[in-house]
């Protein structure tokens, strides 16, 4: 996620001049954000990371709510390549999908639809 985060703030750097602040929803605490960030260049150091910051910004709301739109659109469309409706989360189901795509079409189908720190991945794997 930082490094997506900064992805964004970087690309919208070149397209808007002036800004108040850059706040994001805290997901992590500030300093594991910038470790997330330490081997990558261009890092916005002028974040606020700020505890449920969509409660206090709409602007963060509307981010929040653009972001799971197009997460949405990018699982249905994932779904659809590959055959299987792709449960998202964390929980049992998703167990139960990942086990049917690594005995049907093998591991490696999982490259390319999986976190790679997936912990469901990682347990299925061992």
């Amino acid at each position: 996620k930082a490094i997506l985060h900064n992805s964004v703030i970087n690309s919208l750097r070149t397209k808007v001049e002036k800004f108040d602040n850059i706040i994001i929803d805290a997901f992590t605490t500030r300093t594991n954000y910038f470790t997330y960030l330490k081997n990558h260049k261009n890092v916005s150091k002028d974040v606020i990371l700020e505890e449920k910051a969509e409660n206090k910004y709409i602007a963060v709301a509307c981010a929040s709510i653009i972001a799971r739109y197009l997460f949405l659109k990018s699982m249905d469309k994932l779904s659809e390549s590959i055959g299987y409706d792709l449960p998202k989360g964390a929980g049992k189901q998703v167990d139960t999908v990942l086990l049917k795509l690594i005995t049907e079409k093998g591991q490696s189908i999982l490259k390319n639809i999986r976190k790679m720190n997936f912990k469901n991945y990682t347990k299925l794997i061992k």
